[in-house]
C-alpha cells in the first residue's frame, strides 16, 4: 500500500510505503518456519512430545518399519539432538506427552493408562497413578495452573467426549465436566495465560465429512464450558497447536472432505475471540509432533518419510 504526502512548503510529493503483513491480525507480522536440525533417528510417528526448561522431548512413537521405539530424544536451544534414557513404561501406541511444573509427563495410548514423570535433572522415569478413564488414542492434552489435563479422544470403539484434570502434587485424577461438543478424536488444543480452548477434529470414525470447527473455552476455575468463535478455516482434523505469549496458534490438517491436507496456518486472539491467517506451514503430516518453547514453536515427524523438524517465528 502506498499513501502520497507532502511537507508544508516542500513542493515535492514523496510516497510512504507500508507492507501490510497480517490479515486481519493483532500482531501484523505473519511470522515464518524455519527448517532446523532433523531428527537424527528413525523417522517415526505417533511420537509424545514435552517441554522442560526451554528444552524440547519427542519420545516413543512408531518407525516406517513397524517398531514401536522407547526413545527419548532432546532437541535443545543450540539446534542439537541428545539422545536420552529410554522410556521404561514399553511401547506405547499414540501416547501422550505434557509438562507441569518443570518435569514432563508421558503415558496412555491405545489401551495403555498408564501415566510416567520424567525429571530431566537426573534422566530418569518415574510411575505415577494410572489414568482411570478409558484408554484412548488420538485425545487431546495440556497443562495450565500446574494441572494437567487429558479429554476426547477414541477408545474401546467409541468416540469419547470426557476430560479430566491431574494433580502432581496429590498425583490423583479428578473428573470435570464433559466437552460440550459432539465426542470426538484429533482436535487441537493449547491453552493462553492459564486460559484452555479446545476445537475442530473428527466426530467420527472416518474422517471423510465428519470434521468440526467449534472452538471452546474451559474456565478451570467455575468448571464450565464456552462457546467461542468457530476456528477460522473451517472444518478439520488433526491439526498442530500451541500457544506463544499472548496467543494461539492451530493449524495443518486434514480437509473435511479426505481428499488431502491443508498447510494454513492460524492466530487466535482470545482478547478479541478473532483468528488471523499467518505463514503457512512448509508442510503438513499428522501423526507428529509438536510444542512451544519460550517464542517459538515447533513441529517435525509424522508420516512422512524423511524427519524434517521446523521452527515457527510468530513475529
Amino acid at each position: 500500500m502506498e499513501i502520497n504526502h507532502s511537507i508544508a512548503n516542500d513542493t515535492d510529493i514523496q510516497p510512504l510505503t507500508f507492507e501490510l503483513k497480517g490479515r486481519g491480525s493483532s500482531s501484523f507480522a505473519i511470522g515464518e518456519w524455519i527448517d532446523r536440525t532433523p531428527f537424527p533417528g528413525a523417522a517415526r510417528f505417533k511420537a509424545a512430545s514435552f517441554t522442560v526448561n526451554g528444552i524440547g522431548f519427542v519420545c516413543l512413537g512408531v518407525t516406517y518399519g513397524g517398531n514401536n521405539t522407547n526413545e527419548v530424544w532432546e532437541y535443545n536451544t543450540d539446534n542439537q539432538w541428545i539422545k536420552k534414557s529410554n522410556f521404561p513404561g514399553g511401547s506405547h501406541d499414540n501416547p501422550i506427552g505434557l509438562s507441569i511444573n518443570g518435569k514432563g509427563y508421558v503415558g496412555l495410548g491405545s489401551n495403555r493408562n498408564d501415566f510416567w514423570a520424567y525429571d530431566y535433572s537426573t534422566d530418569t522415569w518415574t510411575r505415577k497413578s494410572d489414568f482411570p478413564g478409558q484408554a484412548r488414542s488420538s485425545g487431546v492434552n495440556f497443562s495450565t495452573s500446574g494441572k494437567g489435563y487429558v479429554g476426547l479422544g477414541y477408545g474401546n470403539s467409541s468416540l469419547l467426549d470426557d476430560f479430566w484434570e491431574y494433580d502432581p502434587v496429590s498425583d490423583n485424577w479428578t473428573q470435570v465436566p464433559d466437552y460440550p461438543g459432539n465426542g470426538r478424536s484429533n482436535a487441537a488444543a493449547f491453552t493462553i495465560n492459564d486460559r484452555i480452548f479446545v476445537g475442530t477434529g473428527c466426530d467420527a470414525e472416518s474422517f471423510a465429512g465428519h470434521a468440526n470447527s467449534d472452538f471452546w473455552e474451559y474456565v478451570a476455575s467455575t468448571k464450565q464450558w464456552i462457546r467461542r468463535s468457530d476456528f477460522e478455516r473451517g472444518k478439520t482434523i488433526s491439526a498442530i497447536s500451541f500457544s506463544i505469549h499472548n496467543y494461539g496458534y492451530l493449524g495443518g490438517g486434514s480437509k473435511e472432505d479426505g481428499t488431502g491436507v491443508d498447510t494454513s496456518f492460524w492466530e487466535y486472539d482470545p482478547v478479541t475471540d478473532k483468528w488471523a491467517a499467518k505463514a503457512d506451514m512448509p508442510a503438513f503430516s499428522s501423526g507428529g509432533v509438536y510444542y512451544a518453547t519460550g517464542n517459538k514453536g515447533y513441529f517435525g515427524l509424522g508420516y512422512m518419510t524423511s524427519p524434517y523438524y521446523w521452527e515457527f517465528n510468530p513475529f
